[in-house]
This record gives C-alpha cells, structure tokens and sequence, in this order.
C-alpha cells in the first residue's frame, strides 16, 4: 500500500481513522474537538484555481471558515458546497464567514465543476494532496468539513453530508458570528445530541465523560447491534418518531449511544427555547423509574440508584480546561471505569467458605485454572496494579493478600460474600450475584473482561473460555 500513497500522507494515521469510522472503535484524531479541546488548524498557504494567494490564518482571522475537503465528483460533495454556498450569499450569514474549498482532484476537474456552478468563494486543488495530509482526520472518505473560530480553533468536524447537518451548520455559524441563535430542532420526533451541544456545551461535556455517550460501541464489540431487544437500551429513541432505526444507518449515526434526549425527551417537547415554556421538572423517584428501565437486575450488576446517579448529573461536570489532550484522553478512561464492579461493601470470605454449601461448583473450580492462577510464571512477576488478575478481592477489605484468597475464586466471579454466608437465604445481587439468571453478554462478560481485558489478553475468546468455567 505505501507505494501508492502519496508521500506526506500519514497512512498509519489515515487506517486508524477509517477503521474507527468503520468499527466504531472510538479513535479520535489530533484535529478532532475533543471534550472541550479545540485544536489549532494545521497552517497553509496555497494557490487558488484563480491565481490567488489564499492564507487560512488571514482567512479565519477576518471571518469564521468553513475548510471543505472535497472531491468535483462526489455527490455528496455537491450537495454540501451548494448548500453552504447558500449561506454564504444569502440570507442572515451573508458575508458572515469564509468558505475555503480544497479539491483532492486536479485542476481541470475541480475547474470545470466550480465554474458551472459559478461558486465565488476560494477554492483549491491538492492533487497531490500535500496540504490535506496536514489534517489528521482526512482518511480519503469524502467530504470532511471543519469549522474555524477567529482564533483559528476547530470547533467542529464535520464527515460526510446529510440533510441532518443542514440546521447543525446554520445554528454552528450563527453561534461563531453572534447572530440570534433559536433551535432547529425537530418538530416531530429526535433532533440528537451534536444539535443540543451547540447550546450545551458544558452538560454534553459532562455526557461524553459517561458510560452513556459509548454505549451502542459496547454492542458493536460483541456483535450485538443490530439485536433490538439489545440495541433498545444503547441508542437514542429507538423504535419512535425520527429515532433510531435498524434499518436506517445513515440516520441512525447520530442517534448511537444514550443522549440527552433518552433522559429529557425529544427535544420537541422538552426543550425550553424551542417549546417557550420550562418543561416539568421531574423528582428523583420519576429518574430512578426511567433507569430502571434499562438497568434491570438481568442487565447490570448491582445497579445502585443513589450511587449511579450522581455521576451522570450535569451539575457535576469537572474543569478539564487546563488538561492537554492526552490527559483528557486519560481522565475519560479513568472517570469510565468502574472501581468497584460489585459495588457491595461486603467482605471477601474467601473460597473456603463457599464448599460447604456449594460442594459441587467448588470440585468444579479447583479443576480449572482460576484455583491455579496465582501459581502461574505471569502472576509470579506481575506487577501491583494487576495482581487482581491473578487472586480474589485485591485491595479490599478481607481480599488477598490474606491467606486463603490466592487464586480466581468464587467471590471474583460472583463478588464479596460475607452478606451471603451470613444470610445465605437472602435474594439478590447486593448479597450475591448468582450469574443464573443474568445476561451473558452485559453481565457475565463484564465481569470475565476485569481480568482479561484486551491489552492484558489479547486473544480471549469468552466464548469459549466461559464454557470451561460454567459450573456444570
């Protein structure tokens, strides 16, 4: 492949790109906005099909700018300089902001296109695509349009075009150049979360930083997302007017994940300045119903209202203005995780106190490899922070390192069982999480992926191995 790349392209870059857009992995770009990041704007300058000296740091710093990467032939393309277009010589944003366009075909083409539809803004033609190769999230996949404050800050990226985007960019233009900004949304049905971002910046801040904003990349993983009865509950308003629908990918993109309007309601209805009249505000007990609804006893493990809800309040959105990207990127995987996957403030009994009531599972156990974890060459050098893969309840009060807790045992599975030895008749994951009736996917795999998550195991196959470990 590298001999048909073009020699200031970046193709590790271009792959990781394409393959996050494919696979919905979740790879973000250096040029990408990212929790409250701005990035600068690569810096070029270039001849324009005119003959034209064009700046982009002159340009945006006279007017806001759209950067288009563009090719003459793509129809999507077409569609979005005509609309932008548009804007640009008419209307409220007149004069307003600055398109720049950037061809990745040669001149002829890109002439012969831009003069028949007689468009006045600059446009350049990169063949050899030496400029657009200064932009990280331009993998060859067409149109990427980026948004550009005075500052020369990217505020927005933008792939590919759509109907949807049309009231994005209107209402992301009119909020760069201060004009009177009332929401586009929906009259009828779902508007998406990139729509109440340009008016909540700070709340949908907060929202990436939870498991919420990547809950549909959950189901892409294990091969899940195109099962309803599991999609329902990691997408926004599936199955209603303008939500997510199976069956239509292009418009389902910007429903993924549990967004804004999975808790307040399509923004029709619950948007104050859309609706001129402040929605109900509703009472605790009115939010624990509605996640109720999707965290049963059967999808999530141990789903404690009063702890879980706190983390997904708006009100508590931290100041990561003076991180770089890196330590927002480490402060995300950090806020995600969950430290204690039982959240039980029970102790570890260890695996002892188990075989007098559980004679079979626990002759099960010592045959498998988890009774011999801590024995192995890995668990002998690994270092403190993942001991916890190699013995029971690391860290935690009655965990290892107390004698009888070497080892995978029971309670790693299962969580702390001092609760159930005292009051074994007791129901319920705060006492025990049996893993009989939970789902395999959402409860026993998470469980299964503390310890062999993909950097420390590579090529775990659950599939496989839960059968080797399933009390028969």
């Amino acid at each position: 492949l590298g001999s048909f790349t073009p020699p200031d392209v970046n193709l590790a870059d271009n792959w990781r790109v394409h393959a996050s857009a494919y696979l919905k992995i979740g790879y973000i770009p250096a040029d990408e906005p990212f929790l409250g990041l701005t990035p600068p704007v690569p810096l070029f300058t270039a001849k324009t099909l005119s003959g034209a000296r064009v700046d982009i740091r002159e340009l945006y710093q006279k007017k806001p700018t759209v950067l288009v990467i563009f090719s003459p032939k793509c129809s999507h393309c077409q569609d979005e300089l005509t609309f932008l277009n548009t804007l640009y010589v008419d209307g409220d944003l007149k004069g307003k902001f600055e398109i720049v366009a950037m061809s990745i075909l040669e001149e002829r083409i890109t002439a012969d296109f831009i003069n028949s539809q007689r468009y006045t803004f600059p446009v350049i033609s990169d063949q050899s695509r030496k400029i657009v190769s200064l932009f990280p999230s331009f993998s060859g996949s067409i149109p990427v349009s980026l948004i550009i404050d005075q500052s020369g800050s990217i505020v927005s990226l933008h792939r590919g075009f759509d109907d949807f985007l049309r009231n994005i960019y209107i209402m992301e233009l009119k909020k760069l150049v201060g004009l009177p900004n009332p929401p586009l949304l929906s009259k009828n049905g779902y508007s998406g979360a990139k729509t109440c971002e340009i008016c909540h910046e700070k709340e949908h801040l907060q929202w990436k930083l939870t498991r919420h904003a990547d809950a549909f990349q959950s189901l892409v993983r294990k091969g899940e997302e195109e099962t309803p009865q599991c999609v329902v509950c990691h997408v926004t308003g599936f199955g209603s007017s303008g939500g997510y629908d199976i069956n239509d990918k292009k418009h389902a993109k910007y429903f993924v994940g549990v967004q804004c309007e999975s808790c307040h309601g399509p923004g029709y209805q619950s948007c104050a300045a859309f609706t001129n009249s402040k929605p109900k505000k509703k009472k605790t007990a009115e939010w624990k119903k509605q996640c109720l609804t999707c965290h049963t006893k059967t999808e999530s493990i141990n789903f404690i209202f009063s702890k879980r809800y706190p983390r997904i309040l708006h009100t508590g959105a931290p100041d990561l203005s003076k991180m770089s990207r890196e330590e927002r990127l480490q402060f995300v995987r950090s806020y995600r995780e969950k430290k204690d996957l039982f959240d039980n403030p029970a102790q570890y009994m260890g695996a002892a106190s188990c075989k007098e009531c559980h004679a079979k599972q626990f002759a099960h156990w010592e045959k498998t490899m988890h009774a011999r974890a801590h024995a192995t060459e890995k668990a002998k050098t690994a270092p403190a922070e993942k001991l916890f893969r190699y013995n029971t309840g690391v860290g935690s009060p009655g965990g290892y390192p107390e004698a009888g807790r070497e080892g995978v045992q029971c309670e790693s599975c299962h969580g702390p069982g001092e609760k159930h030895v005292k009051k074994p008749e007791a129901k319920g994951q705060s006492y025990i999480v049996s893993l009989g009736a939970e789902c395999e996917s959402c409860v026993v795999e998470q469980i299964c992926r503390r310890c062999h998550a993909v950097e420390d195991d590579p090529e775990f196959d659950f599939q496989k191995a839960i059968e080797n470990v399933r009390h028969k």
